[in-house]
């Protein structure tokens, strides 16, 4: 992200191909952590949201590397 925001590398940038639904994400992720909590408190469901979300974070890059190729 900050490489987009300093202008450096957006030369390859393709807004075509990053065209992933991001909320399909965020919603399963925190559904999965509410369903299969660490344990039964704020900070469970949190920790068990971030774990989920960083499992999950690599779909969007392999969605646009397969839509590119």
């Amino acid at each position: 992200p900050l490489g987009r925001v300093s202008g450096f590398m957006t030369y390859s940038y393709n807004r075509e191909v990053d065209a992933f639904p991001h909320l399909w994400i965020y919603a399963g992720t925190a559904i999965l952590s509410i369903v299969i909590p660490e344990n039964r408190s704020l900070y469970g469901y949190l920790w068990t949201f971030s774990i989920w979300l960083e499992a999950f974070s690599i779909i969007p890059q392999l969605y646009m590397l397969f839509k590119e190729s």
